[in-house]
Formats: C-alpha cells, sequence, structure tokens
C-alpha cells in the first residue's frame, strides 16, 4: 500500500449520513482503471432482480479477479462498472504497465466466464494515471466506501465511453509510462465533456498489450 495512505487521518462530520476521513498528505500518483459493462440496459431489462443481480455479481467478480491478479485493487461497483486503483510503492511505470495488462485482459476472462449465460463482447475500458486523493467515507464504526478525489475518476469515465466494444482507451499520461507500448490507434485531441481542455487518448490493440 502507498506509504502516504497509512498517515494520520482526519475526519470530517458529514451529519447523519456518517463522516469522512482522509489522509493529510499530498496528492499520490496512481493509476486508473474504469470498466463498464456494454449493453447492460438492453441485456437486463425485464429480467427478476435476481437475475440482474447474479449477472452483475457475475461481471463483477470476473473483473476483480482479473485487477487483483495485477496487484490493483478494487475502489467501487457501481451499476454496471467497476473502478480499480493502482497506487501501490512500485514505480509508475510499473504501475502503468501492470494496470494496462489488466485492462488489456479483462474481455478475455469476461469471454471465459460469462459466455455461458449472455453473448459479448462485455466490455469497455479507460486507463489515465495521474494524481488523485484516497477518502476513506464511512461512519464512526466502520468503512464504508473508498473514493478517489481528483480529476482522474471523471477523465476514466469520459474515456471509457471511447472505447470500442472489448476494447481499452489510454490517456496519455499512462502511454508516456509504458516502456514497451503496445500497438496503439490515436484518437487524436478528444474534446470531453465536463473538461476544459482536449486530451489525447489511445486506443490499444489488444492482441499486442503488454
Amino acid at each position: 500500500m502507498n506509504a502516504g495512505l497509512n498517515a494520520r487521518v482526519q475526519r470530517l462530520d458529514l451529519g447523519g449520513i456518517g463522516s469522512c476521513q482522509w489522509s493529510d498528505t499530498t496528492e499520490t500518483s496512481m493509476t486508473l482503471i474504469m470498466c463498464d459493462l456494454i449493453g447492460s440496459t438492453t441485456r437486463l431489462t425485464g429480467l427478476p432482480a435476481y437475475d440482474i443481480a447474479t449477472a452483475l455479481l457475475n461481471f463483477y467478480s470476473a473483473c476483480s479477479a482479473q485487477l487483483e491478479q495485477s496487484h490493483g485493487r478494487v475502489v467501487r461497483y457501481a451499476g454496471d462498472a467497476v473502478m480499480a486503483v493502482f497506487d501501490d510503492d512500485a514505480s509508475a511505470n510499473e504501475r502503468a504497465t501492470r494496470a494496462v495488462t489488466a485492462a488489456t485482459s479483462i474481455e478475455h476472462r469476461l469471454q471465459k466466464d460469462l459466455s455461458v449465460t449472455t453473448a459479448g463482447p462485455y466490455s469497455r475500458t479507460s486507463v489515465v494515471t495521474g494524481t488523485g486523493l484516497r477518502a476513506l467515507l464511512g461512519t464512526s464504526n466502520e468503512l464504508i466506501q473508498e473514493v478517489i478525489f481528483g480529476e482522474l475518476p471523471f477523465l476514466a469515465n469520459r474515456l471509457q465511453g471511447l472505447a470500442p466494444p472489448g476494447g481499452v482507451v489510454l490517456c496519455d499520461r499512462t502511454v508516456q509510462l509504458l516502456p514497451n507500448s503496445p500497438k496503439l490507434e490515436t484518437l487524436g485531441l478528444v474534446p470531453l465533456r465536463g473538461i476544459t481542455v482536449p486530451r489525447k487518448a489511445w486506443i490499444v490493440n489488444t492482441e499486442t498489450a503488454p
């Protein structure tokens, strides 16, 4: 775990919903992955709640297994999406490489685990790198959720929507950190809703990924 996350924490009282804790350190360098289930509305609409829960839990499980295999840490399950962070003490290059390896393997894992129940492709994934602040949200007695504050989650969300079915999109900073870049297709400077400055984005050829 990143050493900064072991620093003294501060607590903010949020009234009836509990409290917020965060490390009183500077922002932490990290690589973030966001992956969502393609066409979840079409796939799941009309199904009984139990079947919807089963489908999403199977998706979460397959994504988590692949991410944790590359030493990523899942920080959010939200609807049809999974978000994970790579922020350990390894070098930024190693974290980015492991994250891209995980991202390009997710679709293969989903094809293996979900093909019995529904047809693929299953996922769209983004990998972004920068700085963020890790916060622990919870009551006075228990942790409810880990949250990453900063631009990265917004950037990951916007870029993820640019990925082709079954594909992976990288931000420019992630590409710069890869020692042996996979074959990439540039999307050029892309305007992203809610983000002031257009960003460079790249689609990964998953057959040549690290």
